[in-house]
């Protein structure tokens, strides 16, 4: 079976010497695996505002899911720190083990780490423990955004 979506890719930096730049590309797949990407990264293009709305929310999908290496298509290991706004972050690992069908990220507030957040695929979260500091509207911010393909 074939498909697609956006994913995020490191590349060789040609300017640093040893250093990689990451772009968002289109990739396809057959029965699963990444076999090929866009030569170039996405654009943002639509035929409409919707449209265009649709496309971002589908490159921000693609910063939950493992960053894949140019060269080999393999996903490797790397958390991702996310912006929640009002000095909150998330870090979320960029590869999760699908078969245990949750992922533990850790929730931050002005640079201090506040607890852990459980995922489950299902697209449910649960805290570790309760923090005044954790209002409602973070935890909608979080649920926004913790979007697994």
């Amino acid at each position: 079976m074939r498909h697609w979506d956006y994913r995020v890719v490191r590349h060789p930096d040609t300017a640093e010497p040893g250093g990689y730049v990451y772009q968002i590309h289109e990739v396809f797949y057959e029965h699963g695996k990444p076999k090929g990407l866009g030569e170039h990264s996405a654009p943002v293009l639509a035929e409409s505002l919707e449209g265009i709305a649709t496309v971002l929310d589908m490159m921000r999908q693609s910063l939950t899911k493992g960053v894949l290496d140019a060269t080999t298509l393999e996903t490797f290991t790397e958390d991702v720190s996310i912006s929640l706004g009002d000095d909150w972050t998330v870090t979320v690992p960029k590869v999760h083990d699908k078969k245990s069908a949750f992922a533990l990220a850790s929730l931050w507030h002005h640079g201090e780490m506040k607890q852990y957040v459980r995922i489950d695929l299902g697209k449910r979260i649960a805290l570790d423990r309760s923090d005044p500091d954790v209002t409602p509207e973070i935890v909608q911010r979080l649920l926004d955004l913790i979007v697994y393909a």
